[in-house]
């Protein structure tokens, strides 16, 4: 008896496990399905819940009133049903547009393989002559993907972005209000329909952008370059925050840029690109950089910093042997790794050449940093570099020449990413008809961009 009670309780442990296994690898496996074509959900909360998700700030600017309402429905001839304009947050870098149409029969999974979905493409002006010193608008998705919309209750729900509108010259504007004609194209089964009778309410005054300051007061010793880099304050936004700090050096003209990423709540990196802006003084250098704003007010903010870019005013010259190469050569592709120089800790190499009878000639300059060096260290960093009259804004001064013996310019065009990595390899172009008919051609590469290496992290907490 005792042994069929084992065998009983061998069989129910077998099937639950059996069970389990099949029910979580089922779920997940529908979950995944799911997520290959529109997700559903059971409640206009867990739609709020996403679009507050993929909209940082969207949720404190509702409750500031700085999203306008639509309730604007658009009847469909094809496929019938209708698209629904439910609202709109406007802001001077854009406006989100967020919506929702009657599924129909679009949505099937076979649809979304092809990337066909039931979303707005272009939102365009219909009419410039009630705003004539508006441009047209740009649409995209922004942060949400057409296939990332969700269904409730027979609708499709999404998010589209709108590029800003701007006055003459790129101005933008901080103050508006007006009622937007527009022509709506949607996808209804991979095909572009024009809607015509749409407006967008367009509401925005700066004074109601309000933006909470958070002290930070914290230094950091930049101690191979004798200077220091010191945290101001973070200005939290709706639609962007802003970050202030500053270098303090005896040669504030040569920083360029500081590497700092930001991270919230316990190691949440803050995603998106940054906006930067920079003032030079006598002894020092100001920074605002205009980052993504946060969901939510965080308890707890941490900075990390990677790096210091900046320009010297190094500069290389080298020659390049060109003779075997003729008007009548083949295709040819060489590696050297012929030591130029040592600047900054750092091995310069003339890593290989291409030589491409159709095109022309290619060399690559390779950079080396000798492993045994600890952070905080300098070192020459690899940007791309201008031509001769033509710079770089970001680097003025970091250009490249080439020379043939007669005095004839070698060069192609201006310099290019080599292949590997970006941070430490370059190349340039030179003519083909130059490089045939000479022996050598000399190059100089002027104002060599350097970096601090670094790692350290700051943390502040804010007091909502």
């Amino acid at each position: 008896m005792k042994r069929w009670k084992l065998v009983g309780l061998g069989i129910m442990v077998f099937s639950f496990f059996i069970f389990f296994y099949f029910y979580t690898g089922d779920s997940e496996g529908r979950k995944m399905h799911e997520l290959d074509g529109i997700m559903s959900v059971d409640s206009m909360e867990r739609i709020n819940e996403f679009y507050y998700d993929k909209t940082p700030g969207l949720k404190r600017a509702e409750k500031q009133g700085l999203v306008t309402e639509i309730d604007q429905s658009i009847k469909l001839d094809y496929p019938g049903g209708s698209l629904h304009l439910d609202k709109l947050w406007y802001t001077p870098k854009g406006a989100y547009l967020f919506y929702s149409r009657d599924i129909g029969s679009i949505g099937e999974k076979e649809d979304h393989d092809q990337g066909i979905d039931p979303h707005i493409l272009e939102v365009s002006l219909r009419t410039k002559d009630a705003i004539n010193t508006y441009r047209k608008l740009n649409t995209y998705s922004k942060s949400i993907r057409p296939s990332e919309g969700l269904q409730y209750n027979g609708r499709y729900y999404h998010q589209i972005y709108i590029s800003p509108l701007y006055l003459k010259e790129w101005e933008e504007i901080y103050n508006i209000k007006t009622k937007l004609p527009v022509t709506i194209t949607l996808n209804v089964d991979g095909v572009k329909s024009e809607l015509n009778k749409s407006t967008l309410p367009v509401q925005y005054d700066q004074e109601n952008e309000v933006y909470k300051s958070f002290e930070i007061n914290q230094t950091i010793d930049l101690t191979p370059m004798n200077a220091t880099l010191n945290f101001n304050k973070l200005d939290i936004g709706f639609y962007s925050s802003k970050l202030y700090y500053e270098i303090e050096t005896d040669d504030p003209k040569k920083i360029k840029d500081v590497g700092v990423r930001v991270y919230y709540n316990n190691g949440v990196p803050l995603r998106g690109n940054k906006d930067g802006n920079r003032t030079y003084h006598q002894e020092k250098v100001q920074f605002i950089d205009e980052i993504p704003t946060f969901s939510e007010i965080p308890n707890e903010v941490e900075l990390r910093i990677k790096n210091v870019q900046m320009q010297s005013n190094k500069q290389l010259s080298f020659s390049i042997d060109t003779s075997k190469i003729k008007p009548d050569s083949k295709e040819i592709e060489e590696d050297l790794h012929e030591k130029l120089d040592y600047i900054m800790n750092t091995n310069i190499y003339l890593e290989s050449y291409r030589y491409d009878p159709i095109q022309e000639y290619d060399f690559y300059i390779q950079y080396e940093t000798p492993r045994t060096f600890k952070k905080p260290f300098i070192h020459l960093k690899s940007r791309i570099p201008g031509l001769e009259l033509i710079e770089d804004r970001e680097y003025p001064g970091f250009t490249v020449s080439a020379y043939n013996k007669n005095g004839d310019n070698a060069l192609e065009g201006g310099g290019f990413a080599g292949p590997g990595l970006y941070e430490s390899k370059y190349g340039v172009s030179l003519k083909k008809d130059i490089v045939t008919t000479s022996d050598q051609i000399d190059i100089t590469i002027n104002s060599l961009p350097y970096e601090l290496v670094l790692e350290e992290n700051i943390k502040f907490s804010l007091n909502k």
